[in-house]
């Protein structure tokens, strides 16, 4: 998930769930040389989506990277059975499980039901693979 924040206006942010680092926000500028033929990341495949951006979205996303940054990557037959729904209880502010593990689109699935870009229903996060964000998904 690609992310620019106010404070630092110069360059873009990326958060992703690897198997090496767990839950991670990387600045662009020092991702972007790991990136081709035999380096880290083969290739990126960036996609715009247009939606509300407004103070309750801000806010969300907030809670959710400061809840999900550093979480261990992971995906097991635990993750696959999860039902989840997000902030189901107005008074519960907690959007992740102090020992939840992500796989790389979850964590995307997660962060869009947290801001409110997908319908946060009875569908877990889990059940969401890469090709869910593509443009055939």
């Amino acid at each position: 998930m690609v992310l620019k924040f106010d404070s630092d206006m110069d360059d873009v942010y990326m958060l992703e769930a690897t198997g090496s680092f767990g839950v991670a926000l990387n600045k662009w500028s020092v991702l972007k040389e790991h990136v081709g033929p035999d380096q880290f990341y083969h290739k990126l495949i960036f996609r715009h989506i247009d939606f509300t951006r407004d103070d309750q979205m801000a806010e969300n996303l907030e809670g959710f990277l400061k809840e999900s940054i550093g979480l261990q990557y992971g995906i097991g037959i635990d993750q696959l059975k999860r039902m989840e729904t997000v902030g189901s209880k107005e008074s519960d502010k907690k959007f992740v499980d102090s020992d939840r593990a992500f796989f790389c689109s979850e964590l995307v699935a997660k962060a869009f039901k947290v801001i409110g870009v997908t319908e946060d229903d009875a569908v877990s996060c889990s059940q969401f693979y890469p090709h869910h964000f593509s443009q055939k998904g």
